[in-house]
């Protein structure tokens, strides 16, 4: 993925930040997608489905086909969609406490 062409396309949304120096790999340039949410405003840069879904096709992740289908699915089972998108901010959480040390490995 180039990180100046996922800046672009997804220029205007919160979530934008995540490539305008992105980490060089999918798994952490999605980690970094919560960097909202770890500031002091908290603000949640993939607050939807939806915005999970842009974020993946601004990254290359999946195809506008494979976004669209997404959409389609979401908008049929949009409660299905909210636990998808719920389990998926939760790994993303979880790699973040995976890649960043914590206070007791701090020398």
């Amino acid at each position: 993925m180039a990180g100046s062409t996922a800046f672009q396309r997804s220029k205007g949304k919160l979530y934008a930040e995540t490539f305008r120096c992105p980490g060089g790999a999918l798994c952490l340039d999605f980690c970094n997608s919560g960097e909202g949410t770890r500031r002091a405003s908290g603000a949640e840069w993939i607050a939807s489905f939806t915005d999970l879904i842009d974020w993946l096709e601004a990254a290359e992740a999946v195809t506008g086909s494979q976004a669209a289908r997404l959409r389609r699915a979401a908008a049929a089972s949009p409660r299905a969609a909210a636990q998808v998108w719920g389990r998926a901010i939760k790994f993303r959480e979880a790699l973040f406490r995976g890649s960043v040390p914590g206070p007791e490995c701090k020398g």
